[in-house]
């Protein structure tokens, strides 16, 4: 990728040293609204929890992001194995 990039850090940390974790809904919305009122410039969400086994809310989450065609990647850190998948249905 060239050229500028936004980064978005999201917490979701739920509870110190506790499984699992959960963005919440006034950061859900908080996205949710800056996403559709930023300029298209290429975005990258960065999260702490693995969605699908740590994150409450990763339906939501991806809800939102799915259809945002401006979100290139959601990296998460809370993870012990790699995994990389891509999903070409939104793109």
């Amino acid at each position: 990728m060239a050229g500028p990039v936004r980064m978005i850090v999201l917490d979701t940390l739920l509870y110190v040293n506790v499984f699992p974790g959960m963005l919440g809904g006034p950061q859900r919305t908080w996205l949710e609204t800056y996403l559709r009122v930023c300029d298209d410039t290429p975005t990258i969400l960065f999260i702490h929890h693995t969605p699908r086994a740590d994150l409450l809310d990763t339906r939501r989450l991806f809800e939102i992001i799915t259809p945002v065609k401006k979100v290139k990647a959601v990296v998460y850190g809370h993870s012990h194995k790699y995994e990389f998948c891509e999903s070409m249905a939104s793109r």
